[in-house]
Order: C-alpha cells, then sequence, then structure tokens
C-alpha cells in the first residue's frame, strides 16, 4: 500500500510538470511536505503574506522528497537549497519570493480578484504580472541569513564540514541551525545530504525515481524512526526528544546511507 500511494503521488506531480499548458500555484497559508511537490511542478508560483513554506520530513525520519531532490538542487543558489533541504526551515511568502522559490508575490486581498481576472484572460502572465507587488527585501529573514547561508551551505562536499563550519566562529545564526540539525533524524539528515548531491545531475523524472526509492525505504523497508516519530508526534504527542536510530549522526554509515538510495530490495518507480 505505501509503495502504490508514493508511486500515484509522484507520477500525479511528473504529469503536472508535463503538461503543455500553463500551470499556476497559489501558496496560502501553510505550505508542507507534498503540497510543495504539486507546487514546484508548476511553471508559475506565487505567494502571499499567509505563506509558510517548509520541507520539515526530516523531523519525522523521511527526507524532502516529492521532486525537492530536483527543485531545492535547481535553485539559483544552491547554498540555499542545501539548507532547505537539511533544516527544513519554515519561509515565508517574502523568503520565498527573494529565494526564487515562488515566480510571484500578490497580497492575500488582491487573490480574488486575481482568480477571477485569469479566469477571463487568455494571458496567465499578464495576470499575474499586474498583481504581482514586490515585496520588501529588507523585511526577508532569509536575505537577513543569506550571508552565513551561502558560507556555511555553499562549497561543502560532506555533512561533516556543514556540522563543522556551524560550530566555528558561533553566531546566533550558526548556533540555532546547529542546534536544529541536531534534533533531527540522524539518518534522515545524512540521506538528505547525500540526495542533495545526487540531485544535482538529474532531470525531473529520474529525481523523482530517486525520490521514490527513498520513500520506499524510509516509510516501509526501513521505517523504525517514521513510525516513531509519527507515533510520538502525533498520536500519543509526548514533548520528549525522539530516541532515533542510529542515535547521532556519526553512527550513521556510508552503508546505510547507500542502502536508502539505492533500494535494493524495491519496488522501483
Amino acid at each position: 500500500m505505501v509503495p502504490e500511494f508514493y508511486r500515484t503521488e509522484l507520477s500525479t506531480i511528473y504529469q503536472i510538470y508535463k503538461l503543455p499548458t500553463e500551470t499556476l500555484a497559489i501558496l496560502r497559508g501553510f505550505a508542507i511536505g507534498a503540497g510543495n511537490g504539486v507546487a514546484m511542478a508548476c511553471k508559475y508560483r506565487v505567494s502571499t503574506e499567509t505563506t509558510r513554506f517548509s520541507m520539515p520530513e526530516n523531523s519525522i525520519g523521511l527526507v524532502p522528497d516529492v521532486g525537492a531532490s530536483y527543485f531545492l538542487t535547481h535553485l539559483p543558489n544552491k547554498a540555499l537549497g542545501l539548507y532547505l533541504m537539511l533544516t527544513g526551515k519554515v519561509l515565508s511568502g517574502n523568503d520565498l519570493y527573494w529565494g526564487g522559490i515562488t515566480t510571484h508575490y500578490v497580497p492575500e486581498a488582491s487573490i480574488p480578484n486575481m482568480l477571477n481576472d485569469i479566469k477571463s484572460s487568455s494571458n496567465l502572465l499578464e495576470v499575474l504580472n499586474k498583481y504581482h507587488q514586490l515585496p520588501t527585501r529588507e523585511d526577508s529573514n532569509l536575505i537577513k541569513n543569506l550571508h552565513e547561508i551561502e558560507q556555511v551551505f555553499g562549497d561543502v562536499n560532506t555533512l561533516e564540514e556543514v556540522l563543522m563550519k556551524l560550530s566555528s566562529n558561533p553566531t546566533p545564526f550558526k548556533e540555532q541551525t546547529f542546534a536544529a540539525i541536531c534534533k533531527l533524524c540522524p539518518l534522515s539528515v545524512k540521506v538528505a545530504f547525500k540526495s542533495f548531491k545526487l540531485g544535482l545531475n538529474k532531470n525531473f523524472k529520474e529525481a523523482l525515481e530517486h525520490d521514490y526509492n527513498i520513500e520506499v525505504q524510509l516509510c516501509y523497508r526501513r521505517s523504525y524512526n517514521y513510525t516513531t516519530a509519527i507515533t510520538k508526534k502525533f498520536v500519543e504527542k509526548v514533548k520528549e526528544e525522539i530516541k532515533w536510530y542510529p542515535e547521532h549522526i556519526n553512527q550513521v554509515t556510508d552503508e546505510m546511507v547507500d542502502i536508502i538510495i539505492r533500494n535494493p530490495e524495491g519496488p522501483f518507480l
């Protein structure tokens, strides 16, 4: 059942990506996980002041998927993509625009009128440009931290390099980011890093196939971390820290990561 669910999900995303017509996603309120995979498959993407975007899968024993190994690796700023792949940091609509994740920024109050105009227009881009309002760059927390994001997450070959940069010459951003990563599932974070590096050289279809392999492994074949996290966070609703396996990042071996990515038992997309 789990493999078939993911097959349907990723196949749907691919069909959206391949559509010959122009496609639009409007990200309003919380945009989390799979919904972002649908949005990022669209040609145009709109964020508003209510948008809260995140790919938090590393916090539940999974890895950012649904095409994240493509859309995060193909952002104009690769350091930003890796930062989001590892941390699952929540971004505002303003952040999304300046990070190159959305193509337009439209105030929430203008969305109903914009949708009405889209229905009566044959030129989608013209309508989007009409309602687009450039958000204030100085109000973006992402922009405020971008220099440090590039310093830490740019030009690195291992996760250990990232952690070393975060722990040296500490700043509030580095300390908060280091602490956030250390709370996440160690196996997920290691797989996410490798997934990002591999995704740099994949096309969209290949990235979806790659993400499917990881999903099958972490949610079905080797699902201890996922089932434990879901049980603790959403069923029992306890505040205690999750006991991950392996418990620490330095206990995650290359062989463990390789098995998750290869998905030797299948099935395949």
